[in-house]
């Protein structure tokens, strides 16, 4: 989410143009030449970060600014209808989605913790996905569950189908055959690097 963080940390401010960032008063040359050279530097330490924004929030913010014509890609914009427009007609439900999918899978994290582990998890969640969910309204279930129900019945449907064909007497092959129809269709490839690709927003 490196991506989506820059783009809306760069969103212009209706209400007030942002603070200068406050500078360290600088020591002059002459506490710099009193200093001992031989004594390494200490590391610069990194400040660590408080922010507790979570993925959803901070997702809807992004969303609300590109759909009011915000490109996000310098510091100070002008907003475009038109282009708002035409987000919100091709592009913001699919990142919707994508979001929605991410936060089912691996909860509404704060941005600082979210991992490259994470995203990882996400993809290969999404590839186990049957191809057949969402036509329901009715099905609520969390997508891990929806996954672990889809590879179950996979497994039941081989195990019937091979039961039943040795039963037969039918050879090997012709048993491998047919309990390869039993797989469950799952998100198609192209489905899921559009998720992958929209989740960069």
């Amino acid at each position: 989410m490196d991506t989506v963080a820059a783009a809306v940390g760069r969103a212009p401010s209706a209400s007030a143009p942002a603070p200068a960032a406050n500078v360290p008063a600088q020591p002059d040359a002459t506490t710099k030449a009193s200093k001992d050279k031989s004594r390494p530097a200490p590391p610069a330490r990194r400040k660590a970060s408080t922010d507790e924004t979570t993925l959803q929030t901070f997702t809807q913010r992004y969303f609300d600014l590109r759909s009011e014509g915000y490109a996000l890609e310098r510091k100070s914009e002008t907003p475009d209808p038109t282009s708002g427009a035409s987000y919100v007609a091709n592009s913001r439900r699919n990142q919707q989605a994508t979001v929605a999918l991410f936060i089912d899978i691996c909860g509404d994290l704060p941005l600082i913790v979210i991992t490259q582990k994470d995203t990882r998890g996400f993809s290969e969640i999404l590839q186990k996905i049957a191809s057949n969910h969402g036509k329901s309204a009715k099905d609520k279930r969390p997508i891990r569950e929806v996954v672990e129900n889809a590879d179950a019945e996979e497994v039941r449907r081989r195990d019937e189908i091979g039961f039943r064909m040795r039963a037969e007497g039918r050879s090997p092959g012709e048993v491998e055959d047919a309990m390869s129809t039993a797989r469950i269709p799952r998100l198609r490839t192209d489905t899921c690097v559009r998720h992958m690709r929209d989740f960069k927003l």
